[in-house]
């Protein structure tokens, strides 16, 4: 199992110095009792204890029964993922309408293009006999016509090719019509397609959205904003100031797979809980995604040596 992806620690603040700290255990939730036992989780505790110790060289925590608590709660499934399902079983019927809609496109397409062909075929016919027509016409204007008999044959030949011409150019009027009818149409479908496909990735990024924020948190440290007032005189006038600090409350653990990991988690936390941060270094236990050779065996990297020495310093 890759337990590189399997959570992420959540941390929503930034630290500015570490203080020793006093911890218990709280409460276990029912959901676990086959999991872990009171006992055992004191045994875990003590041994993080003694790893910091020993590579820290320096004691920041203690077992206290007045200390801040160690909670292990059961959490069901959240609304989130839920909703995430839902979106994406609605987001799989969409894929299923469009290819469907894609598949009567090319159809479509095709009996477009062939409209198109034939339009272009006829207009051409057209042309030429618009052509022979004008033709015709500029050949009798320069005929000196002498007798009725010519006048009235004329008359009636370019009769019969103007009506002849009519009926061919009302006709490709009507199949242009057509043509014209049936690229609207096609535009139309072809507006609503689009409008369903944006709609699908508009979903499909609302998802992703979604699933980038959302994780399946193992372990969190719950901190509260202490605010203090301080009212002073100064130079004659009345002076308010007022300080925010972040200030750790509780660890809660929400879940894990093995002993192992539960220690892995609890260790991260407590890191937290004195007030170290989140580091960019992988195989470090204040990674932000719990490592595979964390739970494989737990250790201090020199780069989790660093930051907390930074912090304890500071």
């Amino acid at each position: 199992m890759n337990y590189k992806i399997l959570f992420t620690f959540l941390l929503l603040f930034n630290f500015s110095y570490a203080s020793f700290q006093e911890l218990k255990i709280g409460e276990i939730d029912r959901y676990y009792k086959d999991q872990i036992t009171h006992e055992e989780l004191r045994d875990i505790i003590d041994e993080i204890e003694e790893l910091f110790e020993s590579q820290l060289q320096m004691n920041i925590f203690d077992y206290s029964n007045t200390g801040k608590p160690i909670d292990i709660l059961y959490l069901p499934a959240s609304k989130l993922e839920e909703r995430i399902n839902k979106k994406i079983e609605k987001l799989n019927i969409k894929k299923t309408k469009i290819d469907k809609l894609k598949e009567k496109f090319k159809l479509n397409e095709k009996n477009i293009d062939t409209l198109r062909a034939n339009a272009q075929k006829k207009n051409l016919t057209l042309n030429k006999q618009i052509d022979s027509y004008n033709i015709y016409i500029n050949k009798l204007n320069e005929e000196k016509i002498k007798t009725k008999q010519r006048y009235n044959q004329v008359k009636a030949e370019s009769k019969k090719r103007k009506i002849e011409l009519d009926k061919a150019i009302s006709s490709f009027k009507k199949e242009q019509q057509y043509f014209k009818n049936a690229i609207l149409k096609h535009n139309n479908k072809s507006h609503n397609y689009n409008a369903r496909v944006r709609d699908f990735y508009r979903l499909k990024k609302e998802i992703e959205t979604l699933n980038k924020n959302f994780r399946k948190t193992k372990g969190v440290t719950i901190t509260a904003k202490e605010i203090m007032l301080k009212t002073y005189y100064k130079n004659g006038q009345k002076v308010k100031e007022k300080s925010v600090r972040e200030v750790m409350n509780k660890i809660e653990i929400y879940g894990f797979e093995s002993i192992k990991e539960l220690k892995v988690i609890l260790a991260h936390e407590i890191g937290h809980l004195v007030g170290i941060p989140h580091i960019q270094v992988k195989g470090a236990l204040m990674h932000p995604i719990i490592q595979e050779s964390q739970v494989e065996e737990l250790f201090l990297t020199d780069a989790d040596i660093e930051v907390f020495n930074d912090n304890f310093n500071e």
